[in-house]
């Protein structure tokens, strides 16, 4: 499934800062933005996907509180250089396309609440919590538990969130 025609996503899979994937998409809001991990399924992905929001986080964490923003410059650059062929980037917003400079790309990062999305595809449809229990591997949800504590530890918004697969 491709977000670029949907309103307020920005896609940034594999665009790596120090190794790690900040995210696979931004999601921009009024007052928030949403950095999304996405992956397919509860199994061992889990366990790369919840170390994946804690590396995020904590990269986030300190590009936000950068004076000289030098990792969100970074960051910026690589996801026009691989998505917008170092244009700016944009965004759908309802019948509109909003462009994003660095610099209003940097001042909505450091000025907006940061929400993290756990993102997974199934096809399951029991509660979420039942799901992460039915998960077999014991080392995956031992990673989601320490994802979970370190976000709330880091007082870090943090959704979870099962795309339905069809």
């Amino acid at each position: 499934m491709s977000h670029k025609e949907n309103d307020g996503f920005i896609v940034t899979d594999k665009v790596l800062i120090d190794n790690i994937e900040i995210c696979d998409l931004i999601k921009f809001e009024e007052g928030k933005v949403f950095l999304y991990h996405v992956k397919k399924g509860l199994g061992r992905d889990l366990r790369v996907l919840a170390n994946q929001v804690i590396n995020a986080s904590r990269l986030v964490f300190n590009a936000v509180n950068e004076e000289d923003a030098s990792i969100l410059k970074l960051y910026y650059k690589r996801i026009s250089d691989k998505y917008f062929s170092g244009n700016d980037l944009s965004y759908k917003n309802g019948s509109n396309q909003n462009n994003l400079s660095e610099s209003r790309f940097i001042t909505i990062l450091k000025e907006s609440e940061i929400v993290f999305v756990f993102s997974y595809s199934s096809i399951k449809t029991n509660l979420i919590t039942e799901e992460f229990i039915e998960t077999n591997s014991r080392v995956a949800k031992l990673s989601f538990i320490y994802c979970v504590r370190d976000m709330l530890r880091g007082n870090n918004q943090f959704l979870i969130e099962r795309i339905k697969e069809s």
